[in-house]
């Protein structure tokens, strides 16, 4: 006769049942991160949606950035996997070795647009890294093997089309452009903004004359009429502003509070609310001073000024950073949906000086250059947050020298 536990299934063992929880834990996070950044995760947050306790972290992991470390090693495990597919699709096709600079903008639009689309939790998962990163050393080694992940798919793709010297071009423009297609503006007129900068960057590639880009042109006189932007002059509007700047530099969009920008300006709580009445005014007021203190230019993109060095006592790379974290914001939807038009469609603006000083490009071509460079030029920063001044300083000038070199080709310089 038999023993009807015989029949029964096995219980899980221990180990298993703790292995489903660290899996559990880790795309919690994940998760999370399609919606919220890392600061606004608490253990507390992580352990609900694991469908756990909060002290499990700690079991498992030790701390939270264990946890962190181990989700984002999850997403760059799944970025090698997507690589791969992506490397095969592109190997299937018979593509003329000849013309690879021709193939590169449509093959990097849609690779672009996909992680953006379909694959957009990875994509944020690669972003979040990035910010940890940026903002502590312990994660500056995991964030190499995401710049390496990249960096050998992009050499290996343009090697396949016979442009292997583009490679690096290719890859900060890719890690640039990206971050701006993750905040939705106006998905058939951004999709068609992507084609325009993508067909451009093959432009800068062969060495042909910048294309038309109607649409962007469109969108960035959309933006410029939209930009609303509080008097800098008022002495209070100024002391707010620079607050508001500073705690996002220092702590991060989960740093503006009304009360914390009144106390940092030593103004009442009532002031400060009279003037900006939501959270997400203060957020574009702190964007708009960052931009002034890191350039120089007016938030005005009508009557922009002239471009000066970084001032204020707050490191110039920790409000890069700061403007990185508030456009990941966006791409959550976490902010005002207006701050992805003026984001989106005014860059490029400081950018556009050294530009025609060293290029012929002038008008629209100018516009197109610019927001080129400026998505090379992000890229090129986010891949060197981890290295040392010195090294990180040499990288990013060659890559602007680059630049330069190559959209002074496209002006027939």
């Amino acid at each position: 006769m038999t023993n009807d536990k015989d029949d029964m299934p096995a219980p899980k063992t221990a180990m298993a049942d703790g292995e489903d929880r660290k899996n559990r834990l880790i795309q919690a996070v994940l998760s999370g991160w399609t919606q919220n950044g890392t600061s606004e995760l608490s253990a507390r947050t992580i352990g609900a949606r694991a469908g756990t306790s909060a002290s499990a972290i700690y079991y498992h992991f030790g701390d939270a950035e264990h946890l962190y470390d181990a989700a984002s090693r999850a997403a760059l495990a799944q970025a090698r996997s997507w690589c791969a597919a992506q490397e095969a699709r592109i190997a299937a096709l018979p593509l003329d070795a000849g013309r690879g600079d021709a193939a590169i903008g449509p093959i990097m639009a849609s690779l672009i647009d996909d992680l953006c689309g379909p694959d957009r939790a990875l994509a944020l998962a690669w972003r979040e890294t990035h910010l940890l990163a940026a903002r502590r050393a312990d994660f500056a080694t995991l964030w190499a093997e995401w710049v390496a992940l990249w960096r050998g798919f992009w050499l290996r793709l343009c090697r396949r089309l016979a442009i292997e010297a583009a490679a690096p071009l290719c890859h900060a423009f890719f890690d640039g452009e990206l971050c701006m297609h993750l905040m939705p503006w106006n998905r058939p007129g951004d999709r068609a903004c992507l084609d325009e900068m993508t067909r451009g960057l093959a432009a800068c590639i062969s060495g042909a004359p910048l294309p038309p880009a109607p649409w962007r042109a469109m969108l960035k006189r959309q933006a410029i009429e939209a930009t609303v932007v509080a008097d800098r002059s008022e002495a209070l509007i100024g002391e707010i502003g620079r607050a508001a700047a500073d705690l996002l530099a220092m702590g991060g969009i989960g740093a503006i509070t009304h009360r914390a920008v009144a106390e940092r300006a030593g103004l009442t709580l009532g002031t400060v609310s009279h003037r900006f009445k939501r959270a997400d005014d203060l957020l574009r007021l702190a964007y708009n001073e960052t931009y002034h203190i890191l350039t120089g230019l007016s938030p005005n993109p009508a009557h922009p000024g002239t471009p000066t060095a970084p001032t204020g006592s707050v490191p110039a790379r920790n409000r890069v950073v700061a403007i990185d974290e508030l456009m990941l914001a966006v791409a959550r939807g976490r902010a005002q949906p207006g701050l992805a038009l003026a984001l989106r469609y005014l860059r490029g603006r400081s950018s556009q000086f050294a530009i025609a000083d060293a290029t012929s490009l002038r008008g629209d071509a100018l516009d197109l250059g610019a927001a080129i460079y400026s998505s090379m030029m992000m890229g090129a920063l986010h891949h060197n947050i981890h290295r040392n001044e010195a090294d990180a300083a040499a990288e990013t000038q060659a890559a602007h020298d680059d630049m330069l070199a190559r959209l002074a080709r496209c002006g027939g310089g």
